[in-house]
């Protein structure tokens, strides 16, 4: 089987459809909170109080010899789409650090390891993490583009993990329901943001395709649903165990899909539980050759751990 894609969160969303898009800005204008310059934020909601250990972002141009990029922590502002004061327990940077990726070579991800008293305390709640160009070279001949939006669905967004963006230093905020190309990675291993940063169409076949899952708590599989792109999916199996799709049988159902029904949905008459700790995969046998759903990946190049750990996406195709 190919083409799997795999998260353990419960309960991770629905699975998207549409054309998928991309989109990025080139941090070259200088920087100043509140005041002015383009800056890109991940927006995040944490349920309890977590240490920021790592940050992650996905570079995708370079142009010049960029100079320091600042990042910082911020809570909610006036609204949940501006960043506002620093976060609580600034430690001694102030809950403000600098990157320069001056030698990198996109597209990759950029790691920024916090230590000591540069870790942060992010607070239960609305986050921002801040990235703008404060580097004293002229910005507009030295500067990186950073992923800020990417979705596989023009139709499907997330309220978590959304970006946001500005063009005067998040004086107004304007956020988007849409993962960004950052990872924040806390001290406890796990991480949240929009580790999914490319996308790509498989050969027109009829192979298999599906989702590998692990889940934290025993779960009921209701149903799925995807972009079908008018493909005839005739059945779903549902595997335990195993590397590939040869383990035990838990279900398997023919599908009420209609040839040329763009979006698949299919909810199960007897809806197995997935055990917790479990490895299961969810596959999709056709009838006729197919190239959807689509594949996102994480894109080339070497892929920290820290990103490998934030592997749900609440708008995902697989």
């Amino acid at each position: 089987m190919a083409n799997v894609m795999s998260y353990n969160i419960a309960g991770s969303g629905p699975m998207g459809y549409g054309i998928p898009s991309h989109a990025a800005v080139a941090l070259d204008s200088a920087y100043l909170y509140d005041t002015t310059g383009d800056a890109i934020a991940l927006r995040f909601m944490l349920p309890a109080a977590k240490t920021l250990v790592a940050i992650h972002y996905r570079i995708t141009a370079r142009t010049g010899a960029p100079g320091a990029i600042q990042w910082s922590v911020r809570v909610a502002g006036t609204s949940v789409a501006k960043p506002g004061a620093y976060a609580q327990d600034l430690g001694a940077t102030d809950a403000v650090g600098t990157d320069a990726p001056s030698a990198v070579t996109p597209a990759l991800w950029r790691t920024i390891t916090l230590t000591g008293d540069d870790r942060v305390a992010c607070p239960a709640g609305v986050n921002f993490l801040c990235m703008g160009n404060t580097d004293g070279v002229d910005p507009t001949l030295n500067h990186v583009t950073v992923m800020t939006k990417f979705r596989p669905s023009a139709s499907m967004q997330s309220a978590l993990d959304a970006i946001a963006d500005s063009t005067n230093g998040f004086n107004t905020g304007n956020s988007a329901y849409i993962p960004a190309g950052i990872v924040a990675e806390f001290s406890d291993g796990t991480a949240v943001g929009g580790p999914y940063v490319a996308v790509a169409t498989t050969a027109s076949s009829q192979n298999q395709r599906g989702l590998k899952c692990q889940f934290d708590v025993d779960t009921v599989l209701l149903g799925i649903g995807a972009n079908a792109g008018g493909a005839d999916i005739s059945t779903i199996n549902v595997y335990a165990d195993g590397n590939n799709p040869d383990g035990t049988k838990v279900l398997s159902e023919a599908t009420s899909q209609q040839l040329g029904e763009l979006v698949f949905k299919h909810a199960f008459a007897a809806p197995p539980t997935l055990l917790a700790g479990g490895i299961y995969r969810i596959v999709l046998d056709y009838s006729g050759n197919a190239t959807y759903p689509s594949v996102i990946t994480m894109g080339a190049g070497t892929v920290p751990d820290g990103v490998k750990a934030c592997r749900h996406m609440h708008n995902s195709n697989w």
